[in-house]
């Protein structure tokens, strides 16, 4: 960062001048920030009006989120060496603010506001002194490390051009010891570098969950039986898992929970870039919670069961990660929670891994699946109660693989197609070429009631209204790109110069 403020304060050494409208340029400058606000939301539209605070900021941590003043001051959110080091550089925010004059003084000014309002942001926010919930620290440090890196250069560029040469006294001193401030506090990031820091765990948390689920073992628990006799065939038909925890350590955004405890659902399938995005809210999260307050509460010992309509499998309590908690700095575990999920019958503790708590559910229904008998009865019904009493055995799995890229063909029999995500009409089903329509299930899925055996087809189809949205966005983002180049009309050229008088 203090290399690209340099090479940014090198192009602004060739003016001097100091603007002689402040009060103006200020005024222009929160107009144009205001604007820009405008035009961001205008380009999201309309889907910032789905966005929560609480899914901007993420949910709050367990325990004390306090990581102390020197920790933030010095950046040290994570593994970091001689990160103490980098408190140097807070004596060029000083150093500029008193050596620069011109545009050194404009840029210092301006970043030493910047570290001293988002620095304060950040220790509030760490101390939980904000009224709402504030972003995680290294969100608000980056701004800081961006007012250090021009506090940083216009030091050096305040030295070179308005201390050095002239008379001695206290300045020269001062920009000695800035000028070394800042190499000393350059020092910790070089440092990392060079000792592989900056580069990516090689197994990080996600890694660690995808080749826990599922093994052999694990299907092995689930082909165990309950009263009802044997469940699904084990290792086949897509599922889901529950992420429950502290959300420092959940590798996807998560829902806040209650008490710091947060949750998040995520398929079978390797994460990716679309899971960086929090899910909308829906039923499903009701749900969720729902389980959540009867475990809590002891009022079941069936949580599986409430889980199964939205076709959880595994249940996962992540415990280290190796960055936010290490076996030497462990984060602490929910309360209560590890005995909660031991205490249900229909979920069993499942042998891995030292860095994560795991439970198969052994009630789960695929995220699609045939529903005959008396599940396909209880489909209809809705509540705790009716789940824990529903018989879950007659299901098996349908439509492998399907999704909402492409549509997706099976054989049916008379029963229910159930599909493990909240009620969306947008779903369609036909059998034979008789189209089916949707209709909830358990309350809050999607379910198709089947009366013949035959080939069916199962589809998305997206609103017409979401695809011209997005065209919209599109040519938004086209206009402000277009804008942002300059580019200017050939054609506007050439009719100002065919305007010029011609020489006689």
């Amino acid at each position: 960062m203090v290399f690209v403020a340099l090479a940014i304060s090198h192009r602004a050494r060739s003016s001097d001048a100091v603007s002689a409208r402040p009060v103006a340029d200020c005024a222009a400058h929160f107009g144009v920030g205001i604007a820009a606000s405008i035009g961001g939301l205008l380009l999201n539209f309309p889907w910032f009006s789905s966005w929560s605070w609480e899914q901007l900021v993420g949910p709050p941590p367990i325990g004390d989120r306090g990581a102390g003043l020197a920790d933030l001051a010095s950046f040290q959110i994570g593994i970091a060496d001689f990160a103490y080091l980098s408190l140097a550089l807070y004596l060029p925010v000083i150093a500029a603010i008193v050596l620069g004059r011109a545009w050194r003084l404009t840029w210092a000014v301006r970043s030493g506001l910047m570290v001293v309002v988002f620095g304060a942001a950040a220790i509030l926010a760490d101390s939980g002194s904000l009224p709402f919930n504030g972003p995680e620290a290294g969100v608000l440090l980056a701004p800081v490390a961006v007012g250090l890196a021009i506090s940083s250069a216009a030091t050096l560029a305040a030295f070179d051009l308005d201390v050095r040469g002239g008379s001695f006294g206290w300045r020269q001193p001062l920009g000695l010891l800035a000028s070394v401030g800042v190499v000393i506090g350059v020092f910790p990031g070089v440092a990392a570098l060079g000792m592989g820091h900056g580069t990516p765990r090689q197994t990080p948390l996600s890694v660690l969950i995808e080749a826990q689920l599922p093994n052999d073992a694990q299907d092995r628990v689930l082909e165990e039986s309950n009263e009802n006799g044997p469940l699904i065939d084990p290792g086949v038909g897509g599922y889901n898992v529950l992420l429950v925890g502290d959300a420092r350590l959940l590798p996807v955004p998560a829902v806040e929970y209650r008490d710091g405890v947060s949750y998040a659902v995520i398929g079978d399938r390797p994460l990716d870039i679309r899971d960086r995005w929090a899910a909308p809210d829906s039923d499903a999260a009701d749900a969720v919670e729902m389980a959540l307050d009867q475990m809590a509460s002891s009022s079941t010992l069936r949580a599986g069961r409430l889980l199964a309509p939205l076709g959880v499998r595994f249940i996962v309590v992540p415990e280290f990660d190796n960055v936010e908690s290490t076996t030497a700095e462990p984060l602490p575990l929910p309360g209560g929670l590890i005995s909660a999920l031991e205490d249900q019958l229909d979920l069993t503790s499942v042998t891995g891994l030292p860095t994560l708590e795991v439970f198969a559910n052994t009630a789960w229904l695929p995220v699609v699946s045939q529903l005959t008998g008396s599940t396909a009865e209880a489909s209809a019904s809705a509540g705790a109660g009716a789940l824990v009493r529903a018989n879950l055995s007659s299901a098996s799995p349908a439509f492998l693989g399907a999704d909402q890229t492409a549509s997706s063909s099976d054989e049916v029999v008379p029963g229910v197609i159930h599909l493990a995500v909240p009620f969306d009409e947008n779903w369609s089903l036909t059998v034979e070429g008789e189209s089916i329509e949707p209709r909830r299930a358990f309350g809050v899925t999607t379910a198709f009631d089947v009366e013949r055996k035959g080939n069916a087809v199962l589809e998305y189809s997206s609103p017409s209204l979401r695809l011209l949205l997005l065209l919209v966005q599109v040519a938004l983002w086209l206009a402000v790109l277009f804008a942002a180049t300059r580019v200017s009309i050939p054609l506007a050229r050439r009719r100002g110069s065919a305007r010029r008088p011609t020489k006689r």
